[in-house]
């Protein structure tokens, strides 16, 4: 059976071509303020805690 590589050179590289696949993403990839997803300041953090907790109950 030949590799998928090469049936599909299109699709680019495959975990048998030795690199990673093409739908990897890093997992804790940094986001435009440089913190990773799900990684919010201290102060942020807070902010979003306050608003969930003043609207969550009305």
């Amino acid at each position: 059976m030949p590799s998928p590589s090469a049936v599909a050179p299109e699709i680019g590289a495959l975990p048998d071509a030795g690199g990673p696949a093409v739908w990897e993403v890093p997992r804790r990839a940094p986001n435009v303020d440089g913190h990773a997803p799900g990684d919010l300041p201290a102060d942020r953090r807070r902010v979003a805690a306050a608003l969930h907790h003043r609207f969550m109950w009305r």
